[in-house]
């Protein structure tokens, strides 16, 4: 698994760095994208994603209007260094604070927050601090008395509860990378907040040492193989260290939105003064393709995933097959597909998300505690956008709907239950919001 995970990655890198330096094909007009506040029971990762992804664009498309990114003529060479250094000035003073903001907020609020909601506890409490220069830039999150007080949390939920942070910014990450799909552009402001929300569980990872006393107060990844190592099952003595941990996180890098980014901010944005620029893909004739690997932290253990982004016109396809590593003696796999503007009917569109996998049991505390059953489960959410408005843009209803059996599922409940979000979603051109 190893061996092939790391050939697979080198091609994926050298890949994503070869279009960026040879993908010069003339583009399309901007394909539509879809920035949506919405609102489900639990404030779950989901529902914090795409709203925290809306607000920060807003947001930051008001700074940009008042501040600006271009101010004069660039083409002097002394005029050149001045306005890279004011856009890092910029950078500083004012975009990272708002996507600092976002990110900690996904972390805590719509992290942590969402498993303690989940697992009954109330009246839980949440600290964001601005970043420097006004302030520390830190947050954390902390629970409240929770419904059922002689239940303690079983060590399955208890892993999901320290992995929360990192598992909804990679949902953030993940909404925003479907939006770069949609509407085959790339903005500045949103490189910079993908970089953040993408890189939090490698940088989370890295900092991870093996004793207690040399890791930060609280730090999440250490108690995450804390609990894991408590349930390996019998035959399986050998530890899932923190350094053999981190190199399995190295298949993170694996992911061409990643160098995308960073090209997007240092190259469009520091250096040219652009706000956006196309999405590179691998192209042929109206179909256009992106491979990416990456690493989740599930209950069970680590979680690979091997995603495969279509689009064709203005559909976009998913399939995400995963894998787990049976380091801990657990043996489990999922599969998964998700669309885009799959259906359309007038200015009406349905979408869907299907995943089906085969895991291991997990305990579940409660007011009624089980045991959830071992094999196969799913998950099917279907999507309706409704429009109301077409001025300056389409404004209208978003539904999701769908069903979901115990066994997780990154950014939703340990739980079966019902799916159930709703909300506005606003259709525009990136850069239009």
């Amino acid at each position: 698994m190893d061996g092939t995970c790391s050939f697979i990655s080198r091609v994926i890198i050298l890949a994503s760095l070869s279009l960026i330096l040879f993908n010069r094909a003339a583009r399309p007009e901007p394909l539509s994208d879809c920035y949506s506040v919405v609102y489900d029971p639990g404030l779950s990762m989901v529902t914090g994603g795409g709203d925290l992804r809306a607000l920060h664009a807003l947001s930051s498309t008001g700074v940009d209007r008042v501040i600006g990114i271009h101010w004069f003529d660039e083409t002097w060479i002394w005029k050149k260094p001045a306005a890279i250094g004011l856009r890092l000035a910029k950078s500083r003073l004012v975009d990272r604070v708002l996507t600092r903001a976002a990110f900690l907020s996904q972390h805590e609020i719509f992290g942590h927050g969402a498993r303690y909601r989940e697992f009954g506890f109330n009246e839980n409490t949440y600290q964001i601090s601005w970043a420097s220069p006004y302030g520390e830039g830190g947050g954390w999150a902390r629970r409240g008395p929770r419904e059922w007080p002689d239940i303690g949390l079983s060590p399955h939920e208890h892993l999901v509860i320290h992995t929360g942070g990192v598992e909804a910014n990679a949902i953030l990450a993940g909404e925003i990378q479907w939006g770069w799909l949609r509407s085959d552009r790339i903005h500045y402001r949103e490189a910079s907040l993908f970089l953040s929300a993408y890189n939090d569980l490698l940088s989370y990872v890295r900092s991870t040492r093996e004793n207690l006393a040399d890791n930060t107060p609280g730090h999440d990844i250490f108690y995450y193989l804390q609990w894991l190592h408590s349930l390996a099952r019998e035959g399986y003595p050998s530890r899932l260290s923190a350094e053999s941990l981190k190199k399995r996180a190295l298949v993170n890098l694996a992911n061409p939105f990643l160098f995308f980014s960073l090209y997007t901010y240092l190259k469009t944005y520091l250096w040219s003064g652009e706000n956006q620029r196309a999405l590179p893909m691998l192209r042929l004739g109206a179909l256009s393709y992106l491979p990416s690997l990456r690493m989740v932290l599930a209950p069970f253990g680590p979680e690979y995933h091997c995603e495969q982004f279509f689009r064709h016109r203005q559909r976009v396809f998913a399939l995400d097959v995963s894998v787990g590593d049976g380091v801990m003696g657990f043996n489990w796999w999922g599969v998964g597909l998700k669309t885009s503007g799959l259906i359309r009917f007038a200015e009406c569109v349905t979408d869907f998300r299907f995943n089906l996998w085969e895991q291991p049991s997990m305990w579940l505390s409660g007011a009624a505690p089980i045991e959830t059953r071992e094999g196969i489960g799913g998950s099917l959410t279907v999507s309706s956008f409704l429009p109301i408005s077409s001025r300056h843009g389409t404004l209208g209803l978003l539904f999701d709907i769908g069903y979901k059996t115990s066994g997780y599922l990154e950014g939703q409940k340990l739980y079966r239950g019902a799916i159930l979000r709703f909300g506005v979603s606003y259709l525009t051109t990136l850069g239009g919001v």
